[in-house]
């Protein structure tokens, strides 16, 4: 995930796409052979090897690690993030067909459907129907008498099987509930009932509690530590792209006669959040760091 881009996509991958991260390769595999890497262990917010993959947006560094090391996008971080979530994050062209990657070809819900019919996660088109196929024949239920009922079952679930990795693309779920306007006013009780939301309408986004809701889920992955308040817009953008933090005129603070003086940061977010953050200011750096109650 830190690995600078210029060396991460420095060599060409399978398809010849210089980008998806096929120069880290390399140096994965050399880290594999070393004694006391594993690359299912966490880092201190939670993250795996292929969360840090996922922010990096290096899918051929995603599927060695699923091929390899057997890792699927089945854990989440101390904020609820899936790796499809990170890759979310980034919002990019590439980083879009990571999510996608990964939700598509990672999932845990795909390792399910391809276990099903005998089959490895990383089965071709053709590996997969050949699969069904001879799972069909074997467990359709004309051929039984005494266990007709069991073979109907195990009929029914290679067919749903089927159907998840044909019709579907194996995509699993993973999606951070926290992301959820609804379920994050809920937790933060900004919102009486879950049609509150739509009562009011639009408008309704635009308010402080939304505002609120969507603070919350930009800090759960910094726990009691908090993250630092000049990095607040920042990371605001990587949770809801498409819900910018508050223009600066609502920032100001009129003083009448048509004069405005722009307010603080530190005091917008006191102002609008207080009953729901504490804002601590650190002894030693003197920064002001905003952790959730």
């Amino acid at each position: 995930g830190i690995c600078p881009y210029s060396r991460a996509n420095s060599l060409l991958g399978e398809s010849g796409d210089a980008t998806d991260g096929s120069g880290l390769l390399p140096l994965a595999k050399w880290l594999a052979r070393q004694r006391g890497v594993d690359f299912r262990k966490r880092q201190r917010q939670g993250h795996t090897a292929l969360h840090k993959a996922a922010w990096g947006g290096h899918i051929a560094l995603i599927r060695y690690l699923r091929d390899k090391h057997g890792l699927l996008d089945d854990s989440q971080d101390f904020a609820g993030n899936y790796a499809a979530d990170l890759a979310d994050m980034a919002n990019t062209e590439r980083h879009a067909e990571t999510a996608t990657f990964l939700r598509q070809h990672c999932s845990a819900a795909r390792a399910k459907s391809c276990a099903t019919l005998g089959i490895p996660v990383d089965a071709s088109a053709s590996d997969i129907r050949k699969a069904y196929l001879r799972k069909a024949k074997e467990y359709h239920p004309d051929r039984y008498n005494v266990e007709k009922n069991a073979s109907e079952k195990e009929f029914d679930k290679c067919r749903e099987a089927y159907q998840h990795l044909t019709l579907e693309n194996g995509a699993g779920s993973q999606c951070n509930p926290a992301h959820s306007l609804n379920l994050m006013l809920e937790l933060s009780g900004a919102a009486q009932d879950s049609s509150s939301i739509e009562k009011r309408g639009k408008q309704f986004i635009d308010d402080k509690n939304c505002f609120k809701a969507r603070l919350i889920a930009v800090l759960l992955e910094y726990g009691d530590k908090g993250l630092d308040l000049s990095n607040l817009k920042k990371k605001w953008k990587q949770v809801w792209p498409d819900n910018p933090f508050p223009r600066e005129e609502e920032l100001c603070v009129d003083k009448g006669e048509g004069r405005k003086r722009r307010m603080a940061l530190s005091d917008f977010v006191q102002k609008a959040a207080g009953d729901v953050v504490i804002l601590r200011t650190d002894e030693e750096s003197k920064s002001i760091r905003i952790i959730p109650k």
